[in-house]
């Protein structure tokens, strides 16, 4: 009866390792390889920019959901990923930089007339 139990508990063993789906494994070109690289990497880069607090104090005041953009972006497909971060690209670094200096210029232009300061020496302050 014992023998028949460890003989029966082995067939059982040899059937199920047979009944378990062999492991797959294919060639990927280098080309497949490096384009899912740079979809990932461009998807890395479209993400940090979503985690910057000056783009999501941008959405919330658009009224968009940061949270919903995580969920959207990860719905994107990779050539959509790729659109969104070469339009990145094309957007002007530090534009907001320029902005600023731009307001600060002003600022220091309207005191100087106003004669408070006396930063720009072409400037007559108003008397």
């Amino acid at each position: 009866m014992r023998n028949a139990a460890v003989s029966a508990v082995t067939l059982i063993c040899f059937v199920a390792a047979t009944l378990a789906p062999a492991a797959q494994a294919g060639i990927i070109s280098t080309e497949s390889y490096v384009q899912q690289a740079q979809a990932d990497v461009q998807r890395e880069r479209v993400s940090e920019l979503m985690q910057r607090e000056d783009v999501r104090e941008r959405m919330l005041a658009m009224g968009v959901d940061p949270a919903n953009v995580e969920a959207r972006l990860a719905a994107l497909s990779d050539a959509e990923v790729a659109e969104l971060a070469n339009h990145m690209e094309d957007m002007p670094a530090g534009a907001g930089v320029i902005d600023a200096l731009l307001i600060v210029f002003l600022v220091f232009v309207i005191l100087d007339i106003a004669g408070v300061t006396d930063v720009f020496p072409f400037i007559n302050a108003a008397d």
